[in-house]
């Protein structure tokens, strides 16, 4: 049994083993990390098309509408690690461990 000394993890492995993989637990600073987002569309068809990669990376959702040439301003909001929601997604931490 090891204790993985960042998430406070009690793993039980066989005696043998080489190197294990698991999942962290915890709160979600520590148990997830942000990814960030390659390909896909609002169309579902898993294809980035040409206004995506063109507005993908604004950090104003209006930015090149009339509301924005007149000022009006809506920042991207941000997640809890700090990163833009439309560019990042979050999923499951997995922690490599070498135990021999």
């Amino acid at each position: 049994m090891i204790i993985y000394p960042i998430t406070r993890q009690r793993v039980v492995t066989a005696k043998h083993t080489g190197d294990i993989i698991f999942d962290a637990e915890g709160a979600s600073a520590i148990s997830e990390e942000a990814v960030p987002l390659l390909t896909g569309s609002d169309y579902g068809n898993g294809r980035m098309v040409k206004n995506d990669m063109m507005w993908r990376g604004a950090g104003d959702k209006q930015q090149g509408t009339d509301a924005w040439l007149e000022g009006a301003r809506l920042d991207e909001l941000h997640d809890s690690h700090g990163v833009r929601k439309s560019t990042f997604v979050k999923r499951q931490k997995k922690i490599y461990r070498k135990l021999v």
